[in-house]
């Protein structure tokens, strides 16, 4: 084939996928990856820590389970949200007080963990698109996941990929013993209770359950398996 053509095909293909990502013309569960990489080439992000989250819209309520507990940790030591997809990234700004930054290219993510001395990068789900940072050497990568149930993925294997998993208790570590092999989940998983459930609580529903436990000295415990 002529080289000119491989060139033009090149250009057009390109063009299109510009296109497709500018009026959000992705199938379903693709980022845009309309990014801010040309405004961060020299920048360095704010805080010690960040959280990557290169999910669509569709997956954002596993972000938002960790709202709480974010918000905390923004205050003492300082968060940065990254999204690979511009839609997420605005709804992050509307509902968080934290900076959030959309990242399209693996380079530019790169320069960004280097130049900001990051330490700690957290991840909420196991996205394959989570091997970008993951590749980072110099800091310490943590899964928390949005949630811990008898599923599958609450012993997959793709939790090896992380320096620890961050998990709501004992059971959990168990789990992880019993189904997951060659992975040492005692050293590896740290409970750390559902700190949204302390973060996000509304005072009056707990009000309302110490007054219930109170009233006949029983306690409900829900056990939801997924």
């Amino acid at each position: 084939m002529d080289p000119r053509a491989n060139t033009l095909n090149r250009r057009l293909r390109s063009m299109g996928g510009r296109i497709m990502r500018r009026y959000h013309l992705l199938p379903g569960g693709m980022p845009d990856g309309l990014g801010d990489d040309a405004d961060l080439q020299d920048e360095a992000l704010y805080g010690d820590v960040i959280v990557y989250f290169p999910d669509t819209m569709d997956s954002l309520y596993q972000m938002r389970g960790w709202y709480g507990p974010l918000k905390a940790l923004h205050e003492a030591v300082g968060v940065t949200v990254v999204c690979m997809d511009s839609r997420v990234a605005a709804t992050l700004r509307d509902e968080m007080d934290m900076p959030v930054v959309t990242v399209a290219l693996d380079a530019t993510l790169d320069g960004l963990i280097e130049r900001s001395g990051t330490k700690l990068i957290l991840y909420v789900n196991y996205n394959p698109m989570n091997t970008a940072p993951l590749r980072s050497r110099s800091v310490v990568h943590v899964s928390l996941l949005h949630g811990d149930s008898d599923k599958g993925v609450s012993v997959s294997n793709q939790v090896k990929a992380y320096d620890f998993s961050f998990v709501a208790g004992q059971a959990a570590i168990d789990r992880y013993r019993a189904y997951t092999g060659l992975f040492d989940a005692d050293a590896r998983c740290i409970p750390v209770g559902r700190p949204a459930l302390d973060t996000d609580r509304f005072e009056d529903a707990a009000a309302l359950e110490a007054d219930r436990a109170a009233a006949d000295g029983r306690h409900t415990v829900l056990y939801a398996p997924t």
